[in-house]
């Protein structure tokens, strides 16, 4: 695929998502949301304040059939990094439009790597509900064209997380388990996350469970533990993928809030296969209302 076919501005969707009460509540057990989060699913209640990172996932899979479409083989797409504001709260069901461009282009200095920058609206009832960036890295061969940026604009992936050195003001054990790939299969599209051939082709030991779900995990404690159970009270986030979770691994879930609006959160994989592990996976920065 010549990097000349992906080009600054190039538009990606528009796509269109449908959902339910049911899917959302598999959702939710896939990360381990809490019953809190359930209570507005029934009926009897009106738009159930959820995920944003739900819908995040349609985001990637616009601009992954947009890449399909220039040749490029989806297990070469690794997710790096993912920006969320959420704007209005998600209905129990109901369907919604994506769509976006890309924004930002720099190779890899290796000619082998390239990182691509997106970003997308999704609008419900022509709302917009969520604006978002999603930063990959392109594992293709041959790809050595210089770098470009879109000039004047802030790309909230771009600015660092750099975790407190201070104790954490929570920390939750989680345990994962080894169908979590599987729950979460109905919302993700990526082939190494799926198979061990297709991940060995994308450069992974092993196929990782898919970035937003263990994000989500993140997202949904920090809801919990500092916007008391509402989903609203988290504005904004940015979720960095520093390393992958394997279905299994015991996690534990850390936050550190600095401010009445600002606060800092990290998975940090504790043990894998039975043995210590220590090794971080995500690190977020979120907004608080």
């Amino acid at each position: 695929m010549p990097v000349s076919e992906l080009e600054l501005g190039l538009d990606l969707g528009p796509s269109t998502v449908q959902w339910d009460g049911v899917q959302l509540a598999n959702y939710g057990l896939a990360v381990h949301a809490s019953s809190d989060h359930f209570r507005d699913l029934e009926e009897s209640f009106d738009p159930v304040t959820f995920y944003g990172t739900y819908l995040a996932m349609e985001a990637r899979r616009t601009l992954n059939a947009r890449l399909a479409k220039l040749g490029l083989e989806r297990h070469h797409v690794v997710q790096i990094g993912q920006y969320l504001e959420v704007l209005s709260s998600l209905p129990t069901s109901g369907e919604a439009v994506t769509k976006g461009k890309v924004i930002d282009i720099k190779n890899g200095g290796d000619g082998k790597a390239v990182r691509v920058t997106s970003e997308f609206e999704t609008v419900i009832d022509g709302e917009v509900f969520c604006r978002s960036q999603n930063k990959i890295n392109l594992a293709s061969f041959g790809w050595g064209e210089p770098s470009q940026q879109r000039d004047g604009d802030f790309h909230p992936l771009d600015a660092r997380t750099e975790i407190p050195d201070t104790d954490p003001t929570s920390a939750r054990a989680v345990q994962t388990d080894e169908f979590l790939g599987i729950r979460f299969a109905p919302w993700d599209e990526n082939p190494h996350c799926r198979s061990q051939s297709a991940a060995e082709k994308a450069g992974l030991a092993f196929p990782p469970t898919q970035g937003l779900c263990i994000g989500g995990m993140l997202w949904s404690e920090a809801a919990d533990v500092l916007g008391g159970g509402k989903m609203r009270r988290i504005k904004s986030g940015i979720l960095s993928t520093v390393g992958p979770v394997k279905a299994g691994d015991k996690l534990e879930l850390r936050l550190w809030k600095t401010s009445d609006s600002e606060a800092f959160g990290q998975v940090f994989v504790t043990e894998r296969d039975g043995q210590p592990h220590g090794k971080k996976s995500i690190l977020a920065r979120f907004e608080i209302a």
